[in-house]
């Protein structure tokens, strides 16, 4: 009988039940913060394709939020008994480095040679044609 004394405190505990009541509530959250994302791809690709470039405010705000994001899942998993924002502080991004394409893509032949020279790239290197963007909450981005 003391293996159902067992089972049954551990089922009656209250602690557990109030943290399965916030993981519900933060998979709701989750479900909300995927149309923000959809909503931030869309807003980010107009504004990149009447003005030319990335909102930066968007870029910093992804940023936080993919955080948040990444905040909810290690809660919900056990990864982490703090619990996310509204709970704790909004994240901010730290210093995040992010390589963005800016080239259009174009269709080029296969280059069939395997001998390296200054033109061709290394394999998972960024193109020579990227642009680095370093971040930082408290500075503008910075194009390098």
């Amino acid at each position: 009988m003391q293996m159902d004394d067992e089972i049954k405190q551990k089922l009656t505990n209250t602690n557990t039940w109030i943290r399965g009541l916030y993981m519900l509530l933060f998979l709701v959250v989750l479900g909300v913060t995927k149309f923000i994302v959809g909503a931030l791809v869309v807003f980010q690709f107009l504004s990149t394709l009447f003005t030319g470039s990335c909102n930066e405010r968007l870029v910093e705000f992804g940023q936080n939020l993919a955080q948040y994001i990444a905040q909810i899942v290690l809660f919900v998993c056990y990864g982490t008994e703090e619990k996310p924002y509204p709970f704790s502080d909004w994240p901010t991004s730290s210093l995040i480095n992010t390589t963005v394409n800016t080239a259009p893509k174009t269709k080029t032949k296969k280059k069939t040679t395997t001998k390296k020279t200054a033109d061709t790239e290394e394999e998972g290197a960024p193109p020579s044609n990227a642009v680095h963007i370093e971040t930082n909450p408290d500075e503008p981005i910075k194009y390098q």
